[in-house]
């Protein structure tokens, strides 16, 4: 027997609660049973059937159970209780089932402050994601224009109650790249009449809730999962999405799907005036098309020459305005009153000398100590004397050269 719980349908003075479901199989009062939130990152319990009502040998039939103490098990819509042998997969289609015929079918999108209250981050983004799917399927085009603004107004509370959720969350786990050992950019390339484009990169973050099911899809060598904990001043989640998205140019974070993606600004503000004036240089228009390009497995194909060319001629453009770090040391003994400026170059290609250049304070730091100083530079600055090598510290797949021919062409 396996069911998805739809509503909690009452709780006595002694623990007992009594939820209605789709059941499929049969159960009876004194049977064991697997409790299961799916959504909730726990672990399956054990509870007793203390009454049934309703509910037939087949698929899909209205019961009502009463469970021993339910009150102590976090009884909502989308629990799952069985018995026997199910697999992950199963449960999960219930469960996603469940929270589908509820609050997107019953209460179309349109949650309580007690539903977003009992309901985890895990639930939210499989209601989005079923509403999404729902969308897709062609239910869209039905809708007139009043229904469907209502609808979007709906999501925008949904993703926001997201966004929050997310934010506190103890653990989720985000998908890395080997190659640049920064989070994966997932980009989509789109060739159009007149010309290409990519989709938003975003990254992949997951919950312990659907660990097992994203782990095997992963490519060993191209891929990693690292876990990102909120600590404990509660704040490393938002820190880490800070930095991915100020440092790195994430466009948009996807959660569980690669449907489901929040865009940038719902989670981490832009800077005001006074926080620019204050703020370590940034370049994300420069690092995202870096990681990008280093992230890739191959070159080969026509498409993945149509991706780096794309991504190599969008770092260029971003390359072309940036201001860059470059380290320096003072020297304290000047020359007609100026202060000498001691910079360190390298060989480079051919015969040309190169410098090292840095997108931020992070990449500068991961390079050099705490004796080195920082001067804002551009390419332009430097390219006539040198070879510019940007961010190129322990890891080549997370820069970039740049020589004064690929600058002028």
């Amino acid at each position: 027997m396996i069911m998805g719980v739809l509503a909690v349908v009452q709780q006595s003075g002694d623990g007992e609660v009594i939820v209605s479901g789709k059941i499929q199989g049969s159960v009876k009062e004194g049977d064991a049973v697997y409790i299961v939130n799916r959504g909730d990152n726990t672990s399956t319990i054990f509870g007793m059937v203390s009454s049934v009502t309703g509910g037939e040998e087949s698929a899909g039939s209205l019961a009502a159970i009463g469970i021993q103490n339910g009150a102590f098990y976090n009884m909502k819509p989308g629990t799952v209780i069985y018995t026997g042998s199910y697999s992950q997969e199963e449960i999960h289609d219930t469960y996603a089932r469940a929270l589908g015929d509820v609050y997107v079918g019953l209460q179309q999108l349109e949650l309580t402050d007690k539903d977003i209250e009992r309901l985890s981050l895990s639930d939210l983004v499989e209601i989005w994601n079923l509403f999404l799917i729902w969308i897709q399927s062609g239910a869209g085009s039905a809708m007139d224009e009043i229904r469907r603004e209502l609808y979007k107004q709906r999501q925008v509370v949904l993703v926001q109650e997201i966004c929050k959720k997310l934010m506190v969350e103890k653990e989720v786990y985000c998908v890395y790249s080997k190659a640049t050992r920064q989070p994966y950019m997932y980009s989509r390339t789109v060739r159009q009449e007149q010309r290409c484009m990519c989709t938003p990169p975003h990254i992949w973050l997951f919950t312990k809730s659907v660990f097992d099911f994203i782990i095997p899809t992963l490519s060993k060598d191209i891929y990693g999962v690292m876990p990102i904990k909120s600590g404990e001043d509660g704040t490393g989640i938002y820190r880490f999405l800070s930095d991915v998205i100020r440092l790195n140019g994430v466009n948009e974070v996807a959660i569980q799907s690669h449907h489901c993606c929040i865009p940038n600004w719902m989670l981490v503000p832009e800077l005001d005036d006074s926080e620019v004036q204050n703020q370590s240089m940034t370049n994300p228009d420069v690092v995202r098309w870096i990681l990008l390009m280093g992230q890739m497995e191959s070159i080969n194909s026509e498409d993945e020459i149509l991706s780096y060319n794309l991504y190599h001629d969008f770092m260029l453009k971003a390359l072309k305005e940036a201001k860059l770090l470059i380290p320096v040391q003072y020297d304290n003994e000047s020359v007609q009153g100026e202060t000498q400026v001691n910079i360190v170059s390298m060989s480079g290609k051919g015969e040309r000398r190169a410098v090292r250049l840095f997108t931020d304070w992070r990449e500068f730091r991961m390079a050099f100590g705490e004796e080195w100083d920082g001067m804002a530079v551009s390419l332009a600055d430097m390219i006539g004397t040198y070879d510019c090598i940007i961010n190129a510290g322990t890891n080549a797949n997370a820069g970039c050269y740049i020589d004064q021919d690929m600058y002028e062409s």
